[in-house]
């Protein structure tokens, strides 16, 4: 009998904060927030463009020789010819370019790509956020309702200690005054 008894003021004690314990709404609290922002465009043009250039040629150094019967004498812009009789009447005839390099003009397009970079780093430490607006409700809070929203920790603290309070043979065990 006294088991039931013990189970009932248990209930009872259970009942007593369940009715006690209440809900509360969550407050929006406004204030200052951190913000960090980065930023990285690209931007690739691509255009033709005309090019005018030069074009360095070399002309090789190249030598003949032959032998005719007659004599000669012959240069241009890019070679020499000499020509002449030996004593047994034979002609020798040599051929040589002169080393040089020409330029030669080139004209033609090539496709070129233009790039912009643009980077951007922001960093705000603080932004104002408004307080919210009350809001009006129907009807306030009853006298009641107020006393268990604020009772609820006080209750909780009772149990906790109602429960070490009879549990104090196990615990005490361990924990030698």
């Amino acid at each position: 009998m006294r088991t039931v008894a013990k189970l009932g003021v248990f209930f009872l004690m259970v009942a007593i904060f369940a009715t006690l314990s209440g809900c509360k709404c969550g407050k929006d609290i406004g204030g200052s927030s951190h913000q960090q922002a980065d930023s990285v465009r690209t931007e690739i043009r691509w255009r033709y463009i005309h090019i005018h250039d030069t074009v360095p040629f070399y002309i090789p150094v190249e030598k003949q020789t032959s032998v005719g019967e007659d004599s000669s004498h012959l240069e241009t812009d890019f070679a020499t010819s000499d020509a002449f009789v030996d004593s047994l009447g034979k002609l020798h005839h040599s051929l040589e370019n002169k080393p040089q390099k020409i330029d030669i003009p080139v004209e033609g397009t090539a496709l070129v790509s233009d790039t912009s970079h643009y980077e951007s780093h922001a960093k705000v430490d603080s932004i104002y956020v408004p307080q919210p607006y009350p809001v009006e409700v129907e009807k306030p809070l009853t006298g009641w309702q107020k006393f268990q929203m604020r009772g609820f920790w006080w209750l909780s603290v009772g149990l906790i200690g109602y429960i070490l309070w009879r549990t104090r043979k196990l615990w005490g065990k361990f924990i030698k005054i």
